[in-house]
Protein backbone atom coordinates (compact mmCIF):
# COMPACT_ATOMS: atom_id res chain seq x y z
CA UNK A 1 0.00 0.00 0.00
CA UNK A 2 2.80 2.33 0.62
CA UNK A 3 4.52 1.78 -2.71
CA UNK A 4 1.10 2.02 -4.33
CA UNK A 5 0.88 5.99 -2.73
CA UNK A 6 4.31 6.62 -3.40
CA UNK A 7 4.95 6.74 0.39
CA UNK A 8 8.34 5.38 1.98
CA UNK A 9 7.51 2.64 4.93
CA UNK A 10 9.77 3.05 7.91
CA UNK A 11 9.53 0.95 10.63
CA UNK A 12 11.33 0.32 14.17
CA UNK A 13 10.64 -3.80 13.20
CA UNK A 14 9.81 -5.60 10.95
CA UNK A 15 6.53 -7.01 11.04
CA UNK A 16 5.65 -10.15 13.26
CA UNK A 17 9.07 -9.68 14.53
CA UNK A 18 9.57 -11.51 18.05
CA UNK A 19 11.22 -8.91 19.66
CA UNK A 20 11.07 -5.60 21.61
CA UNK A 21 12.20 -2.36 20.29
CA UNK A 22 15.73 -1.58 21.19
CA UNK A 23 16.68 2.08 21.77
CA UNK A 24 18.58 2.18 18.50
CA UNK A 25 16.01 1.22 16.55
CA UNK A 26 13.34 3.69 18.11
CA UNK A 27 16.06 6.50 17.82
CA UNK A 28 16.20 5.94 14.27
CA UNK A 29 12.73 6.20 14.07
CA UNK A 30 12.42 9.91 15.88
CA UNK A 31 15.27 11.00 13.75
CA UNK A 32 13.52 10.06 10.41
CA UNK A 33 10.09 11.44 11.76
CA UNK A 34 12.28 14.85 12.43
CA UNK A 35 14.43 14.51 9.53
CA UNK A 36 11.10 14.28 7.33
CA UNK A 37 8.44 16.14 9.53
CA UNK A 38 6.48 12.98 9.38
CA UNK A 39 2.78 13.93 10.60
CA UNK A 40 1.55 10.94 12.25
CA UNK A 41 3.07 7.48 13.16
CA UNK A 42 1.12 4.39 12.91
CA UNK A 43 1.85 1.18 14.67
CA UNK A 44 0.64 -2.50 13.56
CA UNK A 45 -2.22 -4.39 15.06
CA UNK A 46 -0.35 -7.26 16.82
CA UNK A 47 2.22 -5.84 18.25
CA UNK A 48 2.45 -2.69 21.05
CA UNK A 49 2.33 0.51 20.36
CA UNK A 50 4.51 1.66 23.08
CA UNK A 51 7.64 2.49 20.83
CA UNK A 52 5.40 4.56 18.96
CA UNK A 53 4.12 6.22 21.53
CA UNK A 54 7.74 6.99 22.61
CA UNK A 55 8.51 8.48 18.57
CA UNK A 56 4.73 10.66 19.09
CA UNK A 57 6.59 11.87 22.29
CA UNK A 58 10.50 12.90 21.18
CA UNK A 59 9.24 14.39 17.70
CA UNK A 60 5.88 16.28 18.05
CA UNK A 61 4.06 13.96 15.76
CA UNK A 62 0.73 12.46 16.62
CA UNK A 63 -0.24 8.72 17.03
CA UNK A 64 -2.31 7.83 13.67
CA UNK A 65 -3.77 4.65 14.72
CA UNK A 66 -3.74 0.76 14.54
CA UNK A 67 -3.15 -0.67 11.12
CA UNK A 68 -4.05 -4.36 10.30
CA UNK A 69 -1.21 -5.72 8.19
CA UNK A 70 -1.52 -9.26 8.06
CA UNK A 71 -3.96 -10.05 10.04
CA UNK A 72 -7.94 -9.31 10.70
CA UNK A 73 -10.06 -8.93 13.59
CA UNK A 74 -13.14 -10.89 15.21
CA UNK A 75 -16.11 -10.82 12.36
CA UNK A 76 -17.39 -8.31 14.72
CA UNK A 77 -14.39 -5.79 14.69
CA UNK A 78 -13.61 -3.54 12.29
CA UNK A 79 -11.95 -5.49 9.75
CA UNK A 80 -13.52 -9.08 9.55
CA UNK A 81 -12.49 -9.57 5.71
CA UNK A 82 -9.88 -8.36 3.89
CA UNK A 83 -11.81 -5.32 1.78
CA UNK A 84 -12.45 -4.00 5.04
CA UNK A 85 -8.62 -4.40 5.92
CA UNK A 86 -7.88 -2.42 3.11
CA UNK A 87 -10.50 0.29 3.69
CA UNK A 88 -9.70 0.65 7.52
CA UNK A 89 -6.21 1.58 7.18
CA UNK A 90 -6.38 3.50 4.13
CA UNK A 91 -9.07 6.13 5.72
CA UNK A 92 -6.20 5.77 8.98
CA UNK A 93 -3.63 6.44 6.95
CA UNK A 94 -5.36 9.67 5.12
CA UNK A 95 -6.69 11.22 8.72
CA UNK A 96 -3.73 10.36 9.90
CA UNK A 97 -1.29 12.33 7.19
CA UNK A 98 -3.80 14.89 6.80
CA UNK A 99 -5.22 15.67 9.56
CA UNK A 100 -8.68 15.28 9.50
CA UNK A 101 -10.54 14.17 12.19
CA UNK A 102 -11.98 10.36 12.28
Amino acid sequence: MARDAGLREVYIWAVNAEQQATPQQITKAIEFVKANKVPAVFCESTVSDAPMRQVVGATGSTFGGVLYVDSLSESDGPVPTYLDLIRHDSKIITEGLTGAAS
